[in-house]
């Protein structure tokens, strides 16, 4: 039986899916990044007899990149149910009953028969963390090597026209397999639009076949696309590859490879004879490799190279109002509009009102798809950069009255990215204070949920679901426009890769090949562009090592880039299993009132969050097993023998 990847890229099926004969002007900006009508039957002589129906080609692969917030009910824009990759962490957790992160895998029972990977739907018995399993990376990079292997036919491309939109269909297809490279190892990597008459066996490569097949791309692209987008492109094409794009696209994959994931002595799995994944080293590299590391260094040295010789472009954001507003148009913004965003998506809609789409600013969220963790708000420091000390909450235990007036708050002066990551008692929000205290707009009279052993009930979604642990989401949930907010029904770009991450990359790498001294700088860039203290300022007395400063700069990257999937996809890499163990936590809060029934502050109880994973006959043991780092592949693909082997424990 042939294979179901290796049939999606057969050339009959792949021109009825790619896009309508009609001649039609294609943006990639504010107003783009729609796939095209693909409804018509067309030949290749019609798609590539012109450079406008030829961009159309590549439009309709670009519409095929991960976008990672769940937006509609289709195929691809549900996200397993409407489950959030990140809530799968210890930053966020999801009280959205019906997705299947509650269904699946906080109950336990995630096996590789659930995990669908190549299934059309997330939606029902698909409860997969594979953020393509709707198929759209096969989609995405059939259309984009049909664009490659015909795009120099077309008459009206220049020779400079013709490198550029190659860079960018190569740029496609490295970020599709990219996203499969952090879900599964080692990868069939696919090199072409297959005929249907060839011999369609493609064996599964290695990790560092995979990361080269990967890089090779990004070098590729690198070489023929703008470091950054012209000024005179940005209004029409802001969203298009980059040569910035290409280089930090590898400089994260080349991160993520290097990382004790894969790069150890010992595969994350005890090796047994039937892993046969482990023998051909496609779930690890056989042995830690120290050069991996200097690779990310070289690499990252090259970006900043080349980013002294543009001119400091692409530049961190430094322009704003405020710190909280400055960090908003980091992430908010796409990089042509004052943002950060090297690799940034947008997704097509199809309505504009609360009930049809954008189920996951409005209705989602008001479920609690998303509610931040103590663990998460602990993580951010004080508004000078501080420590912020999370033993507070004992004394709160206690039964201590916080007072305000008194300025003993918790939530008070502290990183500016916490509030605009996350809404915390108390801060400006909706033209007010946030009032997540029971019986207090946000959190309602409601308080169950998140006590051990309790069940949830949050209602018919007004919105005091995203308040189950006492803290909500603020993140691209910033309100509808009518109350001052900046979404509204707009399509909100997904900040794929932010130049931030690359800074903290490459800090992360230095201080890996024992040149801790010289990374201060860069984790202290980001954290001055929000007024914070660096590091070792806001840490005297504070013994560094290659330890020490590791856990700073992953408690940095999980605070600059909450719901961007950072999080997640480190503690992956490096195996933090007890972050994965570790029970959660909410609050429980109270206003405090004087006896004119005046607001004079507020009581904290830290409380435990809804089980997860918990087991109630093992005395609250975890259930939790390694084989989790990688997904599984779907058993009747792998027992179809074209090549494709099971990664360990599934």
């Amino acid at each position: 039986m042939k294979s179901k990847l290796l049939n999606y890229i057969c050339p009959v099926f792949l021109f009825l899916c790619i896009c309508s004969a009609c001649v039609e002007d294609i943006e990639l900006g504010d107003a783009s990044m729609q796939e095209p009508d693909i409804s018509q039957q067309v030949v290749l002589d019609s798609l590539f007899s012109n450079k406008i129906d030829a961009q159309r080609v590549l439009t309709s692969a670009y519409a095929q990149l991960w976008y990672g917030l769940p937006w509609y009910w289709n195929e691809r824009g549900q996200k397993m149910n409407m489950g959030v990759l990140e809530a799968l962490g210890d930053n966020y957790q999801s009280y959205l009953s019906w997705d299947n992160l509650n269904r699946a895998y906080y109950t336990g029972n995630m096996d590789s028969g659930k995990e669908g990977a190549h299934s059309k739907y997330w939606y029902g018995t698909s409860s997969t963390n594979d953020p393509n399993a709707a198929e759209g990376q096969w989609v995405g990079i059939r259309r984009a090597y049909v664009f490659l292997e015909n795009v120099d036919r077309v008459p009206d491309y220049t020779e400079e026209e013709k490198q550029r939109v190659k860079g960018e269909a190569k740029m496609v297809i490295a970020c599709l397999h990219a996203d499969m490279f952090r879900h599964f190892g080692g990868l069939c990597c696919v090199d072409r639009a297959y005929d249907p008459n060839e011999d369609l066996k493609v064996e599964r490569k290695s990790v560092k076949e995979t990361v080269k097949f990967i890089t090779d791309l990004c070098d590729s692209a690198y070489k023929v696309l703008p470091w950054v987008l012209p000024a005179s492109e940005v209004s029409t094409w802001d969203g298009r590859f980059t040569g910035s794009a290409a280089l930090g696209l590898k400089i994260r994959v080349l991160l993520f490879a290097a990382s004790p994931l894969f790069n150890a002595d010992k595969p994350y799995r005890p090796a047994s004879e039937e892993d046969e994944s482990v023998r051909k080293h496609q779930v690890w590299t056989g042995g830690y490799d120290p050069s991996m590391w200097q690779d990310v260094v070289d690499a990252c040295e090259l970006f900043f190279r080349r980013q002294q010789e543009e001119g400091g472009v692409p530049a961190l954001t430094t322009t704003g109002a405020d710190y909280k507003t400055i960090f908003r148009n980091a992430y908010f913004q796409r990089a042509g509009n004052g943002g950060e965003s090297l690799i940034s998506t947008r997704i097509r809609t199809n309505g504009g009102s609360y009930s049809q789409w954008d189920y996951y600013y409005y209705q989602a969220n008001g479920y609690g798809i998303t509610n931040a963790t103590l663990e998460y708000t602990d993580m951010f420091p004080m508004a000078d950069g501080t420590p912020f000390d999370a033993s507070v909450w004992d004394r709160y235990e206690e039964g201590e009255a916080l007072l305000t007036d008194a300025g003993k708050d918790p939530f008070v002066d502290r990183d500016p990215r916490l509030y605009e990551t996350c809404v915390v008692n108390g801060m400006s929000y909706r033209s007010r204070k946030a009032q997540c205290y029971i019986g207090g707009s946000e959190r309602g009279e409601n308080v169950t949920g998140y006590l051990d052993g309790s069940t949830i009930d949050v209602g018919s979604g007004n919105g005091t679901g995203n308040f189950c642990s006492g803290i909500g989401n603020f993140k691209f949930n910033l309100g509808s426009t009518s109350s001052g907010g900046l979404v509204g029904q707009s399509n909100i770009h997904w900040p794929y890769l932010r130049l931030a991450e690359i800074y903290l990359s490459y800090a992360e790498a230095l201080n890996e090949v024992g040149r801790t001294d010289d990374a201060f700088q860069y984790v202290d860039a980001i954290r001055d562009r929000v007024g914070l203290q660096g590091l070792q300022a806001s840490n005297l007395g504070k013994v560094w090592n290659t330890d020490t400063f590791r856990e700073e700069v992953l408690r940095e990257r999980a605070c600059e880039f909450g719901l961007e999937e950072v999080r997640f996809f480190d503690l992956i890499r490096w195996k933090r299993e007890a972050d994965f163990r570790k029970r959660l936590h909410g609050l429980l809060i109270y206003r405090i009132l004087n006896q004119y029934n005046q607001e004079i502050g507020y009581s904290y109880q830290k409380v435990a969050l809804q089980k997860r994973y918990i087991q109630d006959t093992d005395e609250g043991k975890v259930n939790f097993d390694p084989k989790w780092y990688l997904s599984a592949f779907p058993l009747d693909e792998v027992r179809k023998n074209y090549g494709l082997t099971q990664n360990p424990g599934w």
